[in-house]
């Protein structure tokens, strides 16, 4: 596959719920940056991905690690992964989208080095009840690879959407980063080379991410 399609969260941070964002582009005028993101080109995506190795792997082992502050919290439901392909006719082939179920005891080199002070770091799985669903878009991936390699448009997101922890105070920065793996047995890598980052005196619309959550 090429013309790799990777964004991290970009528009989840003001959304009321999953459904609500796409998470695949991001407008001229939206007010968030993603550090070093000067060095994400292409081949700097290819190299992420293959990382993964969404073609080679089995992704019903997926796990993402979420690094927020905690002046925010995670939504229930507020972790998705989004995985689809569009072939080289324009014909999109899978788009599917899938709530993660948190996890605990994550043992990872990765998120140890990345833990931060003022900062909390939370794991995500697949459901078990999405196993099939994966399993059916990955059989898609598979016969794409198989009959047409390197004409094809991978998407490959994560997103996170959260409210304003009542219980602490939440900072005028908004600042997150996000992290994958395929399986148990390897390690996570980042999903971007730096923190999405989003200030609130010019965050717009996106300004309700600075709301409190609810009780």
């Amino acid at each position: 596959m090429k013309k790799i399609a990777l964004a991290t969260a970009l528009l989840a941070t003001a959304c009321s719920g999953p459904s609500e964002s796409d998470g695949t582009t991001l407008p001229a005028d939206m007010p968030i940056q993603i550090e070093g993101m000067e060095d994400m080109d292409e081949e700097k995506a290819e190299e992420i991905i293959g990382s993964i190795n969404p073609l080679d792997n089995d992704l019903r082992g997926l796990e993402v690690a979420v690094r927020m502050h905690e002046g925010f919290r995670i939504k229930n439901d507020g972790v998705v992964f989004e995985l689809g392909v569009i072939d080289r006719a324009g014909e999109t082939r899978l788009d599917e989208e899938f709530i993660l179920v948190e996890t605990s005891g994550i043992d990872s080199q990765t998120l140890r080095d990345a833990a931060r002070e003022g900062f909390f770091i939370r794991t995500f799985t697949l459901d078990e009840a999405d196993y099939e669903r994966m399993q059916a878009g990955d059989l898609i991936l598979q016969e794409l690879k198989e009959n047409t390699p390197g004409e094809n448009q991978l998407k490959f997101n994560a997103g996170v959407y959260t409210c304003a922890n009542p219980d602490a105070d939440t900072p005028d920065e908004y600042r997150f980063a996000m992290f994958v793996r395929s399986a148990p047995d390897v390690d996570f890598i980042p999903l971007s080379n730096g923190d999405v980052v989003m200030s609130r005196s010019n965050a717009g619309p996106l300004s309700a991410a600075w709301n409190p959550c609810e009780s």
